[in-house]
């Protein structure tokens, strides 16, 4: 399926509802998919997906013969919020030290991803608040390599790391076991 977007680039929702559908897909321009979102509750989303003007496509699966595509502006983003897709390194989204990002995980197979760069050696805070609802995970790697993991014991935890970092280019990947559509914060601090 294709539709048009036009206007100013911004947010929107795409929702596929209906019996026996499985999933829906964002498809880029060499027909690769660049986000997925799975039925839940007889209906798959993609929440946030931030378009430019022209065409897009999306690709349905599952079963289903019949089914209703809901495709809904949201506005423009905040400019302090992620933007989607961001769910591979490739796509991920810069967040400066001291910056304040927020963001959500809507479904347990979305992920964010963000890269931050330290200029030296550095002492940091990595502090992710997580809304009542949602229970997070966080990964770090510094230039592909794996540093740590955490996992939010329940609901409601906030995910805050304390470590002396050395200099190089970092990702953080930020997933959720328990998702939510209530928003996160993520802020890396210099101590």
């Amino acid at each position: 399926y294709h539709f048009t977007v036009t206007g100013e680039p911004q947010l929107w929702l795409i929702d596929v509802t209906g019996p026996g559908v499985d999933s829906v897909d964002l498809i880029d321009a060499t027909g690769s998919s660049i986000a997925t979102g799975h039925a839940e509750d007889g209906s798959a989303r993609l929440y946030d997906m931030f378009l430019l003007p022209g065409d897009q496509h999306i690709l349905v699966a599952g079963t289903a013969d019949l089914y209703q595509i809901t495709i809904t502006p949201l506005g423009p983003p905040d400019p302090l919020a992620e933007l989607e897709p961001n769910n591979r390194i490739d796509t991920s989204q810069a967040i400066r030290l001291t910056e304040i990002r927020n963001g959500r995980v809507p479904s347990i197979e979305d992920t964010d991803f963000y890269r931050f760069s330290l200029q030296n050696d550095s002492y940091v805070r990595i502090n992710l608040s997580a809304p009542d609802d949602a229970q997070y995970t966080m990964n770090l790697s510094w230039q592909g390599r794996g540093i740590t993991s955490f996992n939010a014991p329940e609901a409601g935890t906030a995910l805050t790391w304390d470590a002396w970092l050395a200099a190089g280019d970092y990702e953080l990947q930020i997933g959720a076991s328990v998702p939510s559509l209530d928003r996160y914060s993520l802020e890396i601090t210099p101590l």
